[in-house]
């Protein structure tokens, strides 16, 4: 049963920038419809939010110093829920529409002729559900980030979905990680889900390189719930505007860490299954998670690979890249068909 929840999403792109003509107040003036771009940072109304304005880069807004000195605000916090005002001592006041739907908004300097248009944003806004349920049963939480409704931990399922949200067939290859001293079963599959390779992640048969996986409206269902779907290339991109820091959470990785997943997306380690002669062999448990798009490749020797999300406790940022087979088996989250 999905829950429904008014979690809104405010995506914020800096489109233009003017001059300031002289020392004055700053505030929001109007709203408009307007088209969102594809590389925002997300703010989630109803949890606190810390945007991460200096590793994302270029927002700016004025302080009302002349010479069109413009000052970042590191990071911009705000916890807010929907319909309510948002008062920020520098972007003044703003209230929350509540409807889904794109918005502009103009930051400006007034002065005694009129007005500066210093900044222009578009805000979009999206709802998502407070969780979603596979066909086996298993509760997801969902968090928005990146501009998407985003499952919150890792896929557990073991059938296939259908359209009309019954169970399918099983899962070819859904693995759950055993290597001492991490071989609790019921334990991992608890913390970090299960894995699965490319192949049974989109729904195509294992090691079939020849037919394209099935598309709905666009998206591939593969093993996720109805009107869910294997992430994009896009998707993943949307989230590497943010560093590692505020997408994972401080559990199920090698410490020390100073994780503190302020976006919510909560990713841990979760290791790799390499599959050798139909026997899994796992490894680096802790030491990171990569999630299937639902995109193949091939490497420059013409190897099968797919397109992967990449979070490493080696790196400060995460990175969509084209370096593990088809057939490894690699954790799955899922990202919420467009409204």
């Amino acid at each position: 049963m999905n829950m429904k929840k008014n979690l809104l999403i405010l995506m914020m792109a800096l489109f233009s920038a003017g001059v300031l003509s002289a020392q004055g107040t700053v505030g929001l003036f109007g709203f408009s419809g307007g088209a969102a771009t594809s590389d925002n940072t997300s703010i989630v109304l109803g949890q606190a939010f810390a945007d991460q304005m200096t590793s994302a880069g270029g927002y700016e807004v004025s302080t009302g110093v002349a010479q069109a000195q413009l000052n970042k605000l590191d990071p911009l916090v705000i916890t807010l829920t929907p319909d309510q005002d948002f008062d920020h001592p520098t972007l003044g006041k703003l209230k929350a529409p509540v409807t889904p739907g794109d918005y502009n908004f103009y930051l400006v300097h007034f002065n005694p002729f009129g007005y500066d248009r210093v900044k222009e944003f578009t805000i979009m806004i999206l709802q998502c559900p407070e969780t979603v349920e596979d066909c086996d049963g298993n509760v997801y939480d969902v968090v928005g980030v990146g501009g998407s409704c985003w499952t919150k931990s890792n896929l557990k399922a073991e059938h296939y979905c259908n359209t009309d949200g019954t169970a399918g067939g099983a899962i070819p290859t859904a693995l759950v990680y055993n290597a001492a001293p991490n071989d609790d079963e019921a334990a991992n599959l608890a913390n970090y889900g299960r894995l699965y390779t490319w192949y049974s992640a989109v729904g195509v048969a294992e090691n079939d390189n020849t037919t394209e996986p099935t598309k709905v409206d666009g998206y591939v269902q593969g093993i996720c719930p109805s009107g869910w779907h294997i992430p994009t290339v896009e998707q993943m991109n949307n989230l590497t505007s943010h560093n590692t820091k505020v997408l994972n959470t401080p559990d199920f990785w090698l410490t020390p860490n100073d994780y503190n997943n302020e976006t919510g997306f909560s990713a841990h380690g979760a290791g790799v299954a390499t599959i050798v002669g139909g026997n899994p062999y796992y490894s680096n448990l802790l030491g990171w998670t990569d999630f299937w798009s639902d995109t193949k490749a091939t490497t420059m020797t013409g190897d099968p690979v797919a397109t992967t999300l990449e979070l490493s406790y080696f790196c400060a940022n995460p990175k969509v890249h084209n370096m593990f087979p088809r057939d490894r088996g690699l954790s799955v989250r899922c990202v919420k068909n467009e409204l």
